[in-house]
């Protein structure tokens, strides 16, 4: 309702929105999953069980 109505929207929230959604984050919670060096392996959006988080694992740590 905040961010619908303005109160709470701010430079912050866009840049963390737009940032969000360059690595495939459509909603919160959201979660990336990248290596030491900082690429992207795989991410995680929404509330999400266990065995999403599971799986998104497995397939990043198969990449490596």
């Amino acid at each position: 309702e905040c961010l619908d109505n303005g109160a709470a929207k701010d430079a912050l929230i866009d840049q963390q929105t737009a940032e969000g959604g360059s690595v495939g984050i459509s909603g919160t919670p959201g979660f990336v999953i990248t290596d030491k060096a900082g690429n992207k392996l795989g991410e995680v959006s929404g509330a999400q069980p266990y065995a999403a988080f599971q799986q998104a694992l497995d397939q990043a740590l198969a990449s490596a």
